[in-house]
């Protein structure tokens, strides 16, 4: 499966999903004091002002002192602690105070957020986040709400402020003395880039034009639709005819992205990672899985949405012949077909072995296994004329295709069938028109996640998100001109090679690993890429004819929302099916620059960190190593390990998926990896009404190892740094005011905790468990500290305690 190829450090692709995690407010602490940097700067402060600007620093400096005292009351409020079993190579008074403005802040902000009368012994996450909890709450309409997402926020503010000007004055603010300016044929160019982001956005934004037009856009396509299956408008009897007709109805729902029974698509071929390959994988349910067709209460709400969408859809028109009692079949048919997809369809956990999931099938062995779709012209169907033609696919699951024949289409009607298409391409296409029509859908979908259905998220960050999907990398080249720049993209590759360095040096260590593999382990490391901050290349986002010729099939207007909706999605499938028969480009992102997200690609071997997440919390110039280490450190070591979990070891250092472990390794391998489902399997999250529900440890294993190898190398590589610069002069280790207690090796585990501070409904979390890789952020956290043993030295926490059980899970 495609996401299996590709390990985000979040949910799904991009971590700013209205689906997924939710948005908070910004950080007003970093939008001010980016302002006040750069005033000083460019020394365009007053004399008042300068004089205001010392008194703050003045206050800041009395403000630490407050804090400290009161820091150092609540430690001494508990007493004595237990002797430290291995104590830090040097202690926290022969470090350096910092005391700079943003300094004095982020101080601040962890006493604010960490709860100093837990003891981190016995809840870590509590300790962390506590008193965050108390200041945050979910904002109405959202199922959750996080400091992860903080950061997203802030950049979707970033690009809010950049489209709310003209390309003049964008111009003006970006391309300033210091810069220079582009020469004429490029200006141009680039202005072309930022009106067609901008008629996005501002097409998007219209949302008086979107409701004056009603479900009249989408008419066309569903006329289509019903036209391509039943001919002359009667049901027809030839299951030839039928067949033919049903191929070419999905065909054109696939060219308008719309994915009902199955998902098309083109990757590296696993085994062959230099070539594209046709893929297909299973998909096509309205709810977020199949555990979800089990609860009556929910299938009885996606009745109504299914109803009521339609009805709305086809009640303005007269030629689909539709009146109320139809709307009432027709989510039936709808609801009984996706209730038996859902009951072939495969368990989550069953499609993360990359090995049973690589599946070769010629066509015609595919027409055999599945004989209701004809294969061949399906195929033929999408791919350009001048591509090669294909004689093969990758199939996730064998049988859920033959089911999709033998247990759903040939029992089903021919009206059923038609009826489900046309819900999928309603429900793929409703979010582009009016609030009347999306109404429905909201509705069930804050029935999913615990929500107030008449709360909305605000429409701007809607059309952010329709920005991200449709023109990203244009929307990215803005984001990175106003955020990303000074050295950032050398520290970052700074702390690449220092994990890295870290994760093969300890290699030796590990006495379940035998030499032949070891070797191969440090030759994959070694061919590792890493890409930081934006693609330099399809696109280069720093260049506006690069990035104009990547777009170049792609037309927006002011004016036409879903026109753009369509169009834009009509290029994205273009542009995957011209990779057919093609070698595979590793100069392609996965992710645009400004989301705050992170993956491993194991076809390429390839880690990928853009320009979004290398901000504050995880990342800032201005930060002690400590908090750095902390933040993306544990991000890059994440993803490193990713290329070493239960499904990236499976690939080598070229991406090829082949056995290059030897049985003995892979069998200590997996003995070891059975701890970790086994740990995790017993974590629980509040479900709703009193229900508990388990974290699923086989599915969220590949993430729970990330996490946990990601803690123990990014800490081995700062501690190493530590120790070798007492005085902080070779890196920046300054200790921050007001934090005596907290020493600058505990610091290092309080930002890693910070930064997965979140709440959210118990819907949610439930939804989250049900469908996510990636385990609770709860547990993200005090699952990978129980298994450190230098989380327990740091903490002294006592063997036994919650935090410091006595068998620990340990791989990387």
């Amino acid at each position: 499966m495609a996401h299996q190829e590709r390990e985000p450090l979040l949910h799904g692709e991009r971590a700013t999903t209205e689906d997924d995690e939710q948005q908070p407010p910004s950080s007003e602490h970093s939008r001010r004091f980016d302002q006040l940097e750069n005033r000083l700067q460019n020394g365009r402060f007053t004399s008042l002002e300068k004089l205001l600007f010392v008194v703050s620093i003045c206050l800041f400096i009395v403000l630490t002192v407050f804090v400290g005292l009161y820091a150092r009351r609540v430690y001494d409020d508990r007493g004595p602690s237990p002797p430290l079993p291995n104590p830090p190579s040097h202690d926290n008074e022969t470090t350096p105070l910092c005391l700079t403005p943003e300094c004095v802040l982020t101080a601040a902000e962890v006493l604010q957020d960490i709860d100093l009368t837990v003891d981190p012994c016995d809840d870590f996450y509590a300790y962390s986040c506590n008193n965050w909890q108390q200041h945050h709450t979910i904002p109405e309409g959202k199922a959750s709400v996080g400091s992860f997402d903080s950061l997203a926020t802030a950049n979707k503010e970033v690009l809010r402020g950049l489209l709310s000007q003209d390309f003049a004055s964008f111009y003006q603010l970006v391309y300033d003395e210091t810069q220079g300016n582009l020469p004429d044929p490029e200006k141009l160019v680039d202005k072309q880039n930022f009106e067609m982001v901008k008629n996005m956005y501002d097409s998007c934004m219209d949302e008086t034009a979107i409701d004056d037009k009603g479900a009249e856009p989408l008419l066309p396509l569903l006329r289509d639709l019903r036209d391509l299956y039943y001919g002359d408008g009667n049901p027809i009897s030839s299951p030839n005819l039928s067949k033919s007709r049903l191929t070419r109805a999905i065909a054109t729902l696939a060219k308008n992205g719309v994915k009902p029974l199955f998902d098309l698509f083109v990757d590296s071929d696993a085994t062959h990672p230099e070539n594209n390959a046709l893929q297909v994988t299973q998909a096509g349910l309205t709810l977020p899985s199949k555990d979800y067709y089990k609860n009556d209460d929910i299938v009885e709400a996606m009745h109504d949405a299914v109803a009521e969408t339609m009805d709305l859809v086809f009640g303005a028109t007269k030629d689909f012949g539709w009146n109320k009692k139809r709307a009432n079949e027709a989510a039936t048919l709808v609801v009984e077909f996706e209730k038996k997809l859902a009951s072939i369809s495969d368990d989550y956990e069953d499609l993360m072995d990359p090995v049973a999931t690589y599946n070769p099938r010629t066509l015609s062995q595919l027409s055999k296994l599945s004989p209701s779709i004809d294969w061949d012209l399906l195929i033929s169907y999408l791919q350009p004329p001048s591509s090669p033609h294909q004689d093969s696919i990758i199939v996730t699951s064998p049988t859920y295709l033959a089911n999709i024949s033998l247990e759903l289409l040939d029992k089903s009607t021919p009206e059923a069938t038609l009826t489900y298409l046309t819900w999928r391409t309603i429900r793929s296409y409703v979010d582009a028109l009016g609030e009347d029509l999306r109404k429905p859908s909201n509705k069930l979908q804050s029935k999913i996640q615990g929500t107030n259905a008449k709360v909305t998220q605000p429409r701007w960050e809607t059309c952010l998100a329709q920005v991200d999907d449709s023109v990203g990398f244009l929307a990215g080249r803005l984001f990175v001109q106003q955020k990303f720049g000074g050295d950032a993209k050398d520290r970052a590759d700074d702390f690449i090679d220092s994990i890295k360095r870290v994760f093969v040096e300890r290699l030796p260590d590990l006495d379940w690993l035998d030499d032949t593999t070891r070797e191969k382990a440090v030759e994959k490391v070694d061919k590792l890429i890493s890409k930081i901050g934006y693609p330099t290349k399809t696109p280069n986002t720093m260049s506006p004819v690069s990035l104009s010729e990547y777009y170049s099939g792609l037309r927006v207007s002011r004016d036409d929302y879903f026109k753009n909706y369509l169009a834009s999605r009509q290029f994205d499938v273009k542009k995957e099916w011209q990779k057919v028969g093609t070698e595979t480009d590793k100069t392609q992102w996965l992710m645009n620059p400004q989301e705050v997200n992170a993956y491993y690609n194991p076809t390429i071997n390839e880690i990928v960190f853009p320009a979004g997440i290398l901000q504050n919390p995880f990342f800032s110039n201005a930060y002690p190593d400590y908090l750095n280490y902390g933040g993306i450190g544990v991000v890059v070591g994440h993803e490193l390990t990713h290329g070493f979990d239960s499904m990236g070891r499976h690939y080598d250092g070229n991406g090829r998926l082949v056995e290059w472990w030897t049985n003995s390794t892979s069998a200590d391998f997996d003995e070891k990896a059975t701890c970790f489902v086994k740990q995790y399997s017993n974590f629980t999250m509040d479900a709703g009404n009193g229900e508990k529900i388990h974290v699923k440890g086989k599915q969220t294993l590949g993430e729970n190892l990330a996490d946990n190898g990601g803690l123990g190398e990014a800490y081995m590589a700062w501690k190493k740094r530590y120790d070798s610069d007492p005085q902080s002069k070779k890196y920046n280790n300054q200790r921050l005011p007001g934090l005596d207690k907290l020493t600058p090796n505990k610091l290092f585990f309080v930002n890693f905790g910070r930064v997965w501070c979140n709440k959210m409904t118990e819907e949610r979390a439930k939804q989250r468990v049900l469908t996510d890789e990636h385990s609770p952020p709860k547990w993200r956290v005090n699952g990978a500290v129980q298994n450190s043993h230098h989380f327990a030295e740091v903490f002294q926490c006592p063997l036994g305690s919650a935090m410091n059980p006595k068998h620990k899970c340990e791989l990387w």
